[in-house]
């Protein structure tokens, strides 16, 4: 086994483990494993956009799970509530997605 595949079995059993860090979310109508995190929302709010966080959500879910990325500027429901794609990266196989409820067109 490589250091990469240490890595994912981590995200499986750590990461992406409902008991642990994550919770099932339900994302244009598809239930998922994601893992929300307010403290990276926040660090990226007070580079990218003044501190502000209101109708903000940062979360990670698996790029296997979600399948191909959206689009930014889409719009997304999560959980029932109507967000718009601000962004979104891909590291190790990992989709980091931030939405926003305000559009800033």
């Amino acid at each position: 086994m490589n250091f990469k595949d240490y890595a994912a079995t981590d995200l499986d059993n750590a990461f992406f483990n409902p008991s642990e860090f994550c919770e099932t979310a339900v994302i244009d109508g598809k239930e998922m494993l994601v893992m929300i995190d307010n403290e990276r929302l926040q660090e990226r709010a007070a580079r990218e956009y003044g501190g502000v966080t209101t109708g903000m959500l940062l979360y990670f879910v698996r790029a296997s799970e979600y399948g191909q990325p959206p689009r930014v500027g889409a719009a997304q429901k999560f959980n029932n509530k109507l967000y718009y794609v601000d962004s979104v990266t891909e590291t190790s196989g990992i989709y980091e997605i931030l939405l926003n409820q305000n559009r800033g067109e």
